[in-house]
């Protein structure tokens, strides 16, 4: 008798449960994270700055000539390796 009112006091206690929690849809819903303006205007400055970089860069190789570019990505010329 006893294994019969524990189980009628579950569904007692599990069908309004249940009932109360299908009542709000949103109450699952993924909440997007507020972005503050500081870190929004910090990320902008950090982009700005890593352009500025970026040209600053481009605008040094623009007047070097091939054997000079070369010489910053390889260690030696072609022309000593070819000596040893």
């Amino acid at each position: 008798m006893e294994l019969k009112e524990n189980s009628c006091l579950y569904w007692i206690l599990a069908v309004p449960f249940c009932l109360v929690l299908s009542c709000q849809p949103a109450g699952c819903n993924p909440v997007p994270a507020k972005v503050s303006a500081p870190s929004a205007v910090l990320t902008r400055q950090q982009d700005e700055q890593a352009q500025q970089k970026a040209d600053a860069v481009a605008r040094a190789y623009e007047h070097m000539s091939d054997e000079e570019r070369m010489r910053g990505i390889v260690y030696e010329p072609e022309s000593k390796e070819a000596g040893q």
